[in-house]
């Protein structure tokens, strides 16, 4: 438990320094009267337009969720654990596994999705 702060921290940080370098871009366009419709692109993600931010967290947290119950289901099995100090590290490591997966399957998911979307798109123009 004692590793989740600083992983916690590090992505709190790293995601304070996104937002406020994200402002000072859109500041500085702004400042140059530079937004206009060539600029606006820059501000939209093209996955989260076909694909909800929501699906990716869910499989993740699915996923990390799975991770954490077979760690604790191998840990109390006689056999499959040796020595029961290693169960911290199996579980951790089950969660980036686990987590990473879902990643993956989430991308191929969002490919297939943002695909059909700008087919249907073209056949509208």
């Amino acid at each position: 438990m004692g590793i989740l702060v600083p992983i916690i921290l590090f992505i709190v940080i790293g995601w304070i320094i996104k937002v406020l370098s994200d402002n000072h871009t859109k500041n500085l366009l702004i400042e140059k009267e530079m937004v206009n419709e060539s600029v606006k692109f820059l501000y939209t993600d093209r996955m989260e337009k076909y694909v909800p931010s929501s699906l990716k967290w869910g499989m993740v947290l699915i996923a990390v969720g799975l991770a954490i119950f077979l760690g604790k289901i191998l840990t109390e099995v006689p056999g499959i654990m040796m020595r029961t100090h290693d169960e911290e590290a199996i579980i951790f490591a089950l969660m980036f596994i686990f987590g990473g997966l879902a990643l993956i399957i989430y991308y191929s998911i969002a490919v297939k999705m943002m695909k059909k979307e700008e087919e249907k798109e073209a056949l509208k123009k």
